[in-house]
């Protein structure tokens, strides 16, 4: 399975949920994502289209341009950890929704004070665009998500 980690606005590409990824699926690409550069979403869709992958995984601002990434593709899953589906401190240019109804799941931290979870879990339940997600609400798990439950997410609801 080849599988796209988009990392957070303030986070950077690598680390220990990278490295897992890396040893868990037959090939991950974790890009440094410069969310405030105008063409990354169209540069996205473009390397989605040159190079398949299975599964988008994406946290916060990357949760929610997987989400708009995968609309543009059909049959990819995604994973979204406290995706930035509202409440973001910019608007990134050019991201554009698809036509593609999107499967996978949505992972919203109950103590999360970045993004509003019960807003999160509104917008999934009750939005068309997100009709295909499942929501798994995690207690005690704030806006980062240890690797310790990223990890148990992944093995539970993500398929070779």
């Amino acid at each position: 399975m080849n599988v796209l980690y988009l990392h957070g606005l303030e986070s950077k590409p690598g680390g220990s949920k990278v490295k897992y990824l890396n040893d868990r699926f037959d090939m991950c690409y974790a890009p440094a994502m410069d969310y405030k550069n105008p063409e990354l979403f169209s540069e996205m869709i473009d390397l989605c289209i040159a190079e398949y992958f299975d599964l988008i995984i994406g946290s916060s601002m990357g949760g929610y341009f997987a989400h708009r990434l995968a609309t543009h593709l059909e049959d990819t899953k995604v994973m979204l950890f406290n995706p930035a589906l509202h409440s973001r401190s910019f608007e990134p240019e050019g991201v554009v929704t698809g036509d593609f109804n999107v499967g996978g799941h949505c992972v919203i931290g109950l103590d999360d004070d970045v993004i509003n979870p019960t807003e999160t879990y509104t917008m999934v339940a009750s939005n068309a665009i997100y009709d295909g997600l499942s929501v798994t609400p995690i207690e005690k798990m704030g806006h980062r998500t240890p690797l310790t439950t990223f990890v148990d997410v992944m093995e539970r609801f993500v398929e070779d």
